[in-house]
């Protein structure tokens, strides 16, 4: 190596580039060689390290040096990788003399997207917010799930919210085998209630709905209740195929009047639930604070205030109804603790693993079948008993 190091001062036409533009960004570089111009050899542009080469600059005058690029070809040469909104990039020139001496000279440009709130990757312009392959960053695929604003997860079809269920979004107003809660399902149910798995569908938050058929008389009530469901709807089925709606509590006629036709079968639709929405259901009253309500061993049992609810001018201690049994946690399960038209569910826990202090055993009368012993706490004038039942020194009989 002989010879002194040549100077290089590098410079852009343009402080930001944007892609989508049919232009090219023109970078010249200011060579001066103590040793005679004759002595430079080459300039070529590259990366800061030196690795990643953008291509030889073309001598323009005596002591310049020039190269234009496009946006495709600054990825060829190092492939453009930016955050949403763009970023600076570095570029270097250098220049070779004869006798293997090497300066160089730096500048900067900010390279962004024609859509500037975009990013890049690999040279193609990006929106992170949905992007399924690109969410948030570059290759950040979602696999089963949605982008969600530049996060993996789970958006809403309309105003209806996903849960996210074994790396899939899901929809728990009709999804059958996510029903209102992940690995709800609802085929597995209504088998488990013995009844036809022909037609299975997910009523939302009111469970789900099956549909037993009777080749007989009776009130779908009747058939609902016997599972523990509830009545959503009936019809009576008659030999030449036509349909007849009743109510939950009416058994259709054994015989259409018209035609003379007979009744072939009941055919019900039974939720878990009562139809949404549930609304908070009284535990007592009056109170001034939460403190006052600890009638039900439950998560949220909480006072209304009056001022809110001008109907309840003492403050009001309430519940809010559960829908499944996954929203209880360790307050239990979610338990129909009446068998009246309209049922109530509470978290209650039941009494196989004990009532924690404070809470007795009891046998609710109204319960549910199957599900009736439960924690109450103890009873008061503030904190009376469930119905059909009396408070006697703090116990409920």
């Amino acid at each position: 190596m002989t010879g002194r190091v040549p100077t290089v001062t590098l410079a852009s036409d343009v402080s930001t580039f944007q892609s989508g533009t049919n232009s090219v960004v023109t970078f010249t570089a200011t060579v001066t060689d103590l040793d005679g111009q004759g002595d430079i050899a080459d300039v070529f542009l590259t990366d800061p390290t030196g690795n990643r080469n953008y291509g030889v600059l073309t001598r323009f005058s005596e002591n310049t040096w020039r190269i234009g690029l496009s946006w495709t070809q600054i990825n060829t040469g190092d492939p453009i990788n930016l955050p949403a909104g763009g970023g600076p990039r570095t570029f270097r020139a250098y220049a070779l003399d004869r006798g293997s001496n090497r300066g160089f000279g730096e500048t900067q440009v900010t390279l962004r997207c024609y859509t500037t709130t975009n990013g890049a990757c690999a040279g193609e312009c990006v929106d992170f917010t949905w992007s399924p392959e690109h969410c948030g960053r570059c290759n950040n695929p979602v696999g089963g799930l949605e982008c969600v604003n530049g996060t993996i997860g789970c958006g809403n079809v309309g105003d209806e919210a996903q849960l996210q269920c074994g790396g899939t979004c899901v929809r728990p107003e009709i999804d059958k085998e996510n029903c209102g809660a992940c690995g709800y399902n609802c085929t597995t149910r209504v088998a488990a209630a013995g009844w036809p798995t022909e037609y299975v569908f997910c009523n939302g938050a009111s469970g789900c709905l099956g549909y037993p058929r009777v080749s007989a008389s009776t009130t779908c009530n009747a058939q609902c209740s016997a599972r523990g469901w509830v009545c959503a709807s009936g019809w009576g089925e008659y030999a030449s195929g036509t349909k007849v709606r009743v109510g939950c509590d009416v058994a259709p006629p054994s015989t259409l009047t018209v035609g003379n036709q007979a009744l072939v079968a009941t055919e019900c639709a039974c939720t878990e639930r009562a139809e949404q929405p549930f609304p908070p259901r009284s535990n007592g009253g009056p109170c001034t604070t939460s403190s006052d309500c600890p009638f039900v061993d439950l998560t949220n049992t909480a006072c209304i205030s009056g001022t809110s609810y001008p109907e309840f001018p003492g403050g009001m201690c309430y519940t809010p109804q559960c829908r499944l049994d996954t929203e209880c946690g360790d307050n239990g399960r979610c338990i129909n603790v009446s068998n009246s038209t309209t049922p109530e569910y509470r978290c209650l826990l039941d009494c196989s693993a004990g009532c924690r202090s404070g809470f007795q055993c009891m046998n609710a009368p109204n319960a549910q079948a199957g599900r009736s012993n439960v924690c109450y706490g103890t009873c008061s004038t503030r904190n009376p008993c469930p119905r059909g039942m009396t408070c006697s020194s703090g116990t409920c009989q």
